[in-house]
């Protein structure tokens, strides 16, 4: 079979990729490792309730990730791969911004919830910029960048929530939706479409 033969076009920066992943991935962390935190300190959930939480966003995230090519494409006949992208960041940093006007323990399932089957959706986008014209070694390097990007960050999210978890655990989710809404920032760099891969 013979190897693919190189796109001609340009790949997306990925110093731009890189970015968006780092500000991305610490959502991942609040979300995947974070929420049981804050769901205890801030609403008193026991590990009962916590499971219950976390199988239904793990479930959730299932069904989003089975169904990300399905939803990307209803989604494109109304915006490009880049559209998307955005939207998701949009929606997400809007959603986080919910503690700062209301309360209760029904905002880390709205957060939870519809952040999984958001992040199944995004990542397999950001994966598609991240690989789109790149072959061979050139591909290897920004995969194994595009790793170490992500599993630092949320590694990171968890010393950063540390403290804030300790006096209003809510505001790590508000922390999460302003860098959201960095990422958006990134999205210059990135094509309207991610081209051939």
């Amino acid at each position: 079979m013979p190897s693919p033969s190189p796109s001609s076009q340009t790949p997306t920066p990925i110093g731009a990729v890189l970015i968006l992943t780092v500000l991305a991935s610490v959502g991942t962390g609040v979300i995947w490792n974070g929420l049981p935190f804050i769901a205890k300190h801030e609403y008193g959930y026991s590990q009962t309730h916590n499971l219950l939480l976390y199988l239904v966003v793990g479930l959730t995230y299932i069904l989003g990730a089975v169904n990300a090519g399905r939803f990307s494409r209803a989604a494109g006949r109304f915006m490009s791969p880049r559209g998307l992208l955005a939207t998701i960041l949009i929606v997400e940093t809007v959603l986080c911004m919910l503690p700062l006007a209301f309360d209760g323990a029904w905002i880390l399932w709205v957060v939870g919830v519809v952040n999984a089957i958001f992040s199944a959706v995004l990542w397999a986008k950001v994966e598609s910029f991240l690989t789109a014209g790149r072959f061979g070694g050139s591909m290897q390097r920004a995969v194994g960048w595009f790793n170490i990007a992500w599993t630092g960050a949320v590694a990171a999210s968890l010393f950063f929530m540390a403290p804030l978890i300790e006096h209003h655990a809510s505001m790590s989710i508000v922390m999460l939706g302003g860098l959201n809404a960095l990422a958006l920032i990134t999205l210059a760099w990135f094509g309207s479409t991610p081209g051939d891969h």
